[in-house]
């Protein structure tokens, strides 16, 4: 899903959460030392790694959460009425599964082992901020205290 419709689909949850008095998680993450990963492995097989690593969240995921690109390596999910200790769990649930993931991908010669680690953060609505750019804002923050704290983690901002 590309960055303009994820912010379409953002803002029509941010203003569902704001109807109803409910709460929204979002988690804003990026895979760990992608440039590495794409300078090691080569360009190619590093979108093959960004599709495993979209699909492995999309089987961690409700039907009614979003997962959308947010840039290069950075996605955002968006978890419909989910307090921040369950987006918490979830991440967990995706940090676990993707431990060894098999990357096939036709510019190698067979599966091979790539260890995909992410750093996040993670902000709702309304404890956070109530619209689009203060909870981009919050994520943003807590994604970047996430790597500076070492990466492969989360901050629950």
């Amino acid at each position: 899903m590309n960055y303009r419709w994820t912010m379409h689909l953002l803002e029509q949850e941010i203003n569902l959460c704001r109807r109803y008095n409910s709460i929204l998680s979002m988690v804003l993450l990026d895979i760990d030392f992608f440039k590495k990963i794409n300078d090691t492995y080569g360009h190619l097989i590093g979108n093959d790694i960004l599709k495993s690593f979209a699909e492995c969240i999309k089987k961690n995921l409700r039907n009614a959460d979003i997962i959308g690109r947010y840039g290069g390596e950075e996605f955002l999910i968006i978890l419909p009425e989910t307090t921040p200790d369950f987006a918490a769990t979830i991440l967990e649930r995706i940090k676990e599964r993707l431990q060894h993931i098999k990357i096939d991908s036709s510019s190698l010669e067979g599966a091979t082992e790539v260890s995909i680690k992410f750093s996040a953060g993670i902000v709702s609505c309304p404890n956070n901020a109530r619209e689009l750019k203060g909870l981009i804002g919050m994520a943003d923050y807590a994604l970047l205290k996430a790597k500076n704290l070492g990466r492969n983690r989360w901050i629950l901002e």
